[in-house]
């Protein structure tokens, strides 16, 4: 990829919101219907089909909570944005359905770490909800980001590729959000904030790691590279929610798809 794949996100709520009403249409691009499946091996096929039925599972919410805030922020062009960023993420959990229906696995109805994902971003109210949110953001594109160039199956890298393009635009979204919910802290509690995210953070990477040791395996990544491209997001994202720089100044991700 080069630096022009990197756009300048928007700075304001109007501006996202534009920016999600212009990327609707991008389930077309993605063929999921005119390819055969490429041939798996069946240790591949059973571990590409549990990552894609547990984050099938996790994409699915309403996001009631975090629509109930931006209804309480009285801007209309922001909680309009905000379901345009819940129906993103509900069309990556319909796209990993047709990918579960294309290897002919099913679907999971529960599943233990999303039941501790939803208690933990419900646990500590408005900020930790928002941190949440941009933790598991943070999870999924280094995650579909190692998937989309190691995955042989031709589709699955090609909607992995989305998911990582979304993705990026999403942390963007909610640092935009996390700047104005944090910018009358103090060092002290900045710097309790800027703990706590890193624990979340390293928790959800072990989760990861053990929960999806299958597909780490038959791809033969690297779960240490995994957790070190996390916690390089996290430093970058870390230092533009709790500093002074102009938003649109730092808004290309450059450092979210390192190159190989």
């Amino acid at each position: 990829m080069t630096d022009t794949d990197y756009p300048y996100y928007p700075n304001h709520a109007s501006g996202w919101l534009a920016y999600f009403e212009r990327n609707t249409d991008r389930e077309s691009a993605l063929r999921l219907d005119d390819e055969p499946k490429d041939a798996l091996s069946p240790a591949l096929h059973a571990a590409l089909s549990r990552t894609l039925a547990r984050f099938h599972l996790g994409e699915s919410g309403e996001g009631t909570y975090l629509k109930r805030f931006a209804a309480s922020q009285n801007d209309e062009s922001y909680c309009r944005a905000i379901e345009l960023f819940v129906r993103e993420e509900q069309a990556h959990s319909r796209w990993f359905g047709r990918l579960l229906e294309r290897l002919g696995a099913p679907q999971i109805e529960t599943h233990w770490s999303d039941a501790l994902f939803t208690w933990v971003r419900r646990a500590g109210g408005l900020h930790f909800e928002l941190v949440t949110f941009l933790t598991a953001e943070i999870i999924a594109q280094r995650f579909f980001g190692l998937l989309s160039k190691s995955c042989p199956e031709a589709t699955c890298a090609r909607v992995f590729a989305q998911v990582v393009r979304d993705e990026s635009a999403h942390i963007a979204f909610h640092i935009d959000t996390l700047r104005r919910a944090f910018e009358n802290q103090n060092a002290v509690r900045r710097t309790l904030w800027k703990w706590t995210w890193q624990a979340m953070l390293a928790g959800a990477i072990l989760i990861v790691c053990l929960d999806q040791s299958a597909i780490f395996r038959e791809l033969k990544l690297s779960r240490r590279d995994f957790a070190a491209r996390c916690f390089e997001i996290f430093d970058v994202l870390s230092a533009r929610i709790w500093t002074q720089t102009p938003p649109l100044a730092l808004s290309p991700l450059h450092l979210f798809s390192r190159r190989d």
